[in-house]
C-alpha cells in the first residue's frame, strides 16, 4: 500500500487521556515521609525503569508521580508525569525541586534545582507545542503504533536534549543562583525525558553534603512553575511529521475533524502550583 509523508497539526488530546489516574494511584500516599534506599542501579537518566513502574506517592493536587530516595552520597527524586496539561506547563515553565537540611521549611541549608530551562523564549515555545500528543492512539495495527509512538518519543527527546542541556540551582553558594551543565562537576544532576505512552519522567540528584552533612530528616518542596505575566495558555498540540497508509491516514483525518468539531481544547493552566513533606533519610543497612 502507498505511503504518504504527512504533518500533524494542531491536534488536541482528547480529554479522556487526561483522566489517567489508575487504581494503584487511588492507592498511594499523597506524600512521601519515609526514607528509602535507592537501588544500585540508580541513574539520573530521565527513566523510571530502576522502579519497575512502581512510586512511592501520588501527588493529587500537583498529579504527579514520585519517589524520594538515597543512599550515603546522594538524595534522589524521580518524577513521573502522565496527563498533557501537566507535561506541556513543565516543560514551559520547569519543575523545582528544593530540599534542605531540617524538617524547617524557612531552613536557609537548602539546594533548589528547576528543569528544564531554556535559553530563548523560541526554544520552549517550540517544544511546548509539540509534546503530548501520540496520533499512533488513532492507529489499529500494532507495529505501526509502536513504530510512530517510538518515532515521536524519540524526536521529543532529542529536542529536549538538543535545548535544554542546562538547569538552574540556587542554594550550592549563600545567595547566589547558576546555571549547570547536566554534565557537571558539583554532582547535582537534572534531566527530564519522554517514555513510551506520553510519561514524561524528571530525575534530579542532589549530594548530600549540600545539607550540611549531619541531616537526618529534610524539608522538602516540588512545584510545577507558572508564569509571572499570564501569557496566553498553550494548546496540546504537535506538529510531527510520520509515515502513515492511506487507510491510517484517513482514520486520522476522520478524528481531527471530530475534534475540531467540538471546539473543546484543554488549555495547561499557568497558575503555579506545590506541596511541601518532609523525608527522613535511609541509613545504610551496613
Amino acid at each position: 500500500m502507498k505511503k504518504l509523508s504527512i504533518k500533524i497539526i494542531k491536534l488536541v488530546l482528547p480529554a479522556f487521556l487526561l483522566l489517567i489516574v489508575t487504581a494503584n494511584a487511588q492507592k498511594l500516599p499523597n506524600k512521601q515521609e519515609t526514607g528509602l534506599r535507592s537501588p544500585g542501579n540508580i541513574r539520573t537518566d530521565g527513566s523510571a525503569t530502576e522502579w519497575g513502574g512502581q512510586f512511592a506517592a501520588y501527588n493529587k493536587s500537583t498529579r504527579l508521580f514520585y519517589t524520594l530516595s538515597n543512599n550515603d552520597d546522594n538524595l534522589y527524586l524521580t518524577v513521573q508525569v502522565t496527563d498533557s496539561a501537566n507535561i506541556q506547563k513543565i516543560i514551559s515553565h520547569g519543575l523545582t525541586f528544593t530540599a534542605n537540611g531540617s524538617a524547617k521549611k524557612n531552613d536557609k541549608q537548602y539546594v533548589a534545582i528547576t528543569f528544564p530551562v531554556f535559553k530563548t523564549f523560541g526554544d520552549y515555545r517550540s517544544i511546548s507545542r509539540n509534546v503530548a500528543y501520540n496520533p499512533a492512539i488513532f492507529l489499529t495495527d500494532p507495529v505501526a503504533i509502536k513504530r510512530v509512538t517510538d518515532s515521536l518519543v524519540y524526536a521529543m527527546n532529542s529536542q529536549i536534549i538538543t535545548k535544554s542541556n542546562e538547569f538552574s540551582v540556587t542554594g550550592i553558594s549563600p545567595g547566589t543562583d547558576t546555571t549547570l551543565k547536566i554534565d557537571n562537576q558539583t554532582g547535582i544532576k537534572a534531566i527530564g525525558l519522554f517514555e513510551n505512552k506520553n510519561t514524561y519522567t524528571l530525575e534530579f540528584a542532589i549530594p548530600v553534603k549540600y545539607f550540611g552533612g549531619h541531616a537526618d530528616k529534610l524539608s522538602y518542596n516540588i512545584k510545577i512553575n507558572g508564569t509571572p505575566d499570564k501569557d496566553t495558555p498553550h494548546i496540546v498540540t504537535t506538529s510531527r511529521i510520520v509515515t502513515v497508509s492511506e487507510q491510517d491516514l484517513m482514520k486520522i483525518n476522520q478524528e481531527v475533524m471530530r475534534i475540531n468539531s467540538m471546539h473543546r481544547q484543554i488549555p495547561a493552566i499557568d497558575e503555579p502550583i506545590d506541596f511541601w513533606g518532609e523525608y527522613t533519610l535511609a541509613k545504610s543497612i551496613r
